[in-house]
C-alpha cells in the first residue's frame, strides 16, 4: 500500500529485486456494449415529424421510426435546460439544481443554473466505463455568467463527462454565424454562409470526424454521442432551397393544418379514437379573422420552420447513413428526443438483435398491449429480416398488417408493405421480385393517397432499382 495508490496490488521492497510490479485491470465495457447516439431537438412538437402526422418531410427520422419504436406519452419540464438536465441525469430537475433555464440562479438549491456535482450525467457514467463520449450542439446547462472565456468551466461539457465538445453554450445562436465553443475555448465559425455554411451541417461533420478518429484507432471502444441541434428553436434559419420548397404549403392556415395533422394522428393510431382536438391557445385568433398581411406573414413563418426541420432531418440522415454501412452496426442504439413545450418522446432504432427482440416479444404478448407499442410486430419483422430469418419476418409483417387493418392505421400498414418489399429486394433470390412487386405497388398507391411525400420518393426509387 502507498499513499499515492492505496489499492496498489504489488509489493514495494527496499530494492527492485525485492519488489513486485502490478498494473490495475482497466475497466472494459462488455464485448457487446452498444454505441449510443442521442439526438435532441428543441421546441419540436408532438406532430411535427412525418411519422407523427405532419406534412413536413422528415424521411430520415421516419425511417428510424419505422424500424424501431415510437413512444407518445413522455413529458418534459416545459423548458429546455431542465428537460436536458433530466435527460442527461435521469433525475428530477429540481433535485439537480435546474428548475428553469440556466440563465438564472434563484438563490435556492433547486435553481442554480447548472447541474449539481452531486448528480452524475450519463456521459460521466459511460466515460468511467471506458466509453468515448462526445457532445455536439446546444448545451445550455451552464450558468451564463460562467460561459465567457474566463470560465470557470465547472459546468461546461468537458467537466460533465464528455471527452469532446463542439457547439454553443447559450440557449440559441445564429445558424449561419454561430457563437461556437470547441472543448474549453471559444472559436470562430470555420466558414461563412457565402461558402455554404450552416451550423447543423457543421455539427454533423464534427460528430462524424470524432467517430472516424475513434474507430480508426480503437474500433473496440464503444462511443456515446449526444447531438443537440438548434432546431427547431429560434432563429428558424435554413438554406433557401429547403424553405422555398414549402412556399404556399401553409396558405390554408393553422386551423386547417391542425385539423389535418390531428386527423393523421388519429389515422395512425397515435392518439385514441374519440380524442377531440384541443382548442386554440388563449389569444390565438381563428385564421380567417387575421388580416391578409398577418396571414401571409404567419404562412411564411411556418415555411421557414418546415424548411429548418427538413434540413435538420437531412443532417440526421447524413449521420446515420455511414453508421448503417459500417461493420458492427448491429450493436447500436439511436434515440431521438424532442424537447417541446409539453411532450418528450423518443424514436428508437436498434439492431441489437437479442435485446430488441426480447423486449418487443415481451410487449407484443402483454395482455394490455396497444398503441403506441402496436407496431412492435412490424419492428420484429424488421429485426428478423436483418437477422436473415425471412420466414419469421414474413409472419411478423402479416401479424402487423392484421392489427393495423383492424385499427385502420393506413399509413403504418403501407410502411409494413414497403418494408417487406424492401426485404425481398435486398434478399434478391429467385422469385423475390414477384413477391415484392405487389407489396411495393400497394404501398406506393397508399403513400400517394395519403400525401406521404418522403415515402413516395423512397418507394419510387425502389421501384426503379
Amino acid at each position: 500500500m502507498t499513499l499515492s495508490e492505496p489499492d496498489f496490488g504489488g509489493r514495494i521492497g527496499r530494492t527492485l529485486a525485492d519488489s513486485e510490479p502490478w498494473w490495475p485491470e482497466p475497466k472494459r465495457p462488455p464485448g457487446d456494449a452498444p454505441n449510443v447516439v442521442m439526438i435532441v431537438l428543441d421546441d419540436t412538437g408532438f406532430a411535427h415529424f412525418g411519422c407523427y402526422g405532419s406534412t413536413i418531410e422528415t424521411p430520415a427520422i421516419d425511417r428510424l421510426a419505422a424500424a424501431g419504436v415510437r413512444y407518445s406519452n413522455f413529458h418534459t419540464t416545459a423548458l429546455c435546460s431542465p428537460s436536458r438536465a433530466c435527460l442527461l441525469t435521469g433525475r428530477n430537475h429540481h433535485a439537480v439544481g435546474m428548475r428553469a433555464v440556466s440563465n438564472f440562479d434563484s438563490g435556492f438549491p433547486n435553481m442554480r443554473g447548472g447541474i449539481t456535482p452531486r448528480a452524475a450525467t450519463i456521459a460521466e457514467l459511460l466515460h468511467d466505463n471506458s466509453y468515448a463520449t462526445f457532445a455536439a450542439g446546444k448545451w445550455h446547462l451552464a450558468p451564463m455568467q460562467e460561459c465567457s472565456a474566463a470560465g470557470p468551466y465547472d459546468h461546461w461539457p468537458l467537466q460533465k463527462g464528455f471527452d469532446r465538445f463542439y457547439g454553443f453554450l447559450q440557449g440559441e445562436t445564429d445558424q449561419f454565424y454561430p457563437e461556437l465553443t470547441e472543448d474549453n475555448h471559444h472559436i470562430s465559425p470555420p466558414a461563412s454562409p457565402e461558402d455554404g455554411y450552416h451550423v447543423s451541417e457543421d455539427l454533423i461533420d464534427q460528430s462524424m470526424g470524432w467517430i472516424r478518429d475513434l474507430q480508426s484507432v480503437r474500433p473496440d471502444r464503444p462511443f456515446f454521442l449526444y447531438v443537440a441541434f438548434s432546431a427547431t428553436h429560434a432563429p428558424h434559419q435554413a438554406p433557401p432551397k429547403f424553405i422555398d420548397k414549402y412556399r404556399g404549403s401553409f396558405d390554408a392556415g393553422w386551423d386547417v393544418a391542425r385539423e389535418e395533422w390531428f386527423a393523421r394522428q388519429l389515422d395512425m393510431g397515435l392518439i385514441p379514437q374519440g380524442t377531440t382536438l384541443a382548442p386554440r391557445n388563449p389569444g390565438v385568433l381563428p385564421w380567417d379573422e387575421l388580416p391578409e398581411n398577418g396571414r401571409i406573414f404567419a404562412a411564411r413563418l411556418q415555411e421557414a420552420f418546415a424548411g429548418f426541420l427538413e434540413h435538420t432531418d437531412a443532417q440526421i440522415g447524413r449521420l446515420v447513413a455511414p453508421l448503417e454501412r459500417a461493420p458492427g452496426w448491429a450493436p447500436n442504439y439511436v434515440a431521438i428526443a424532442c424537447i417541446a413545450a409539453n411532450t418528450l418522446w423518443y424514436l428508437v432504432r436498434t439492431d441489437h438483435i437479442e435485446v430488441i427482440e426480447r423486449s418487443l416479444r415481451d410487449k407484443v404478448i402483454a395482455p394490455d398491449f396497444r398503441y403506441p407499442m402496436q407496431d412492435g410486430r412490424h419492428a420484429l419483422g424488421l429485426v428478423c429480416a436483418l437477422d436473415g430469418r425471412f420466414e419469421e419476418a414474413t409472419d411478423w409483417f402479416a401479424k402487423a398488417r392484421a392489427v393495423l387493418d383492424e385499427q385502420g392505421a393506413r399509413p403504418l400498414r403501407a410502411i409494413v408493405d414497403f418494408d417487406e418489399a424492401l426485404m425481398y429486394h435486398r434478399r434478391g433470390e429467385k422469385g423475390d421480385a414477384e413477391l415484392g412487386r405487389p407489396l411495393l405497388e400497394a404501398a406506393l398507391a397508399q403513400f400517394r393517397k395519403l400525401g406521404m411525400m418522403g415515402w413516395i420518393r423512397r418507394a419510387e426509387e425502389l421501384q426503379k432499382g
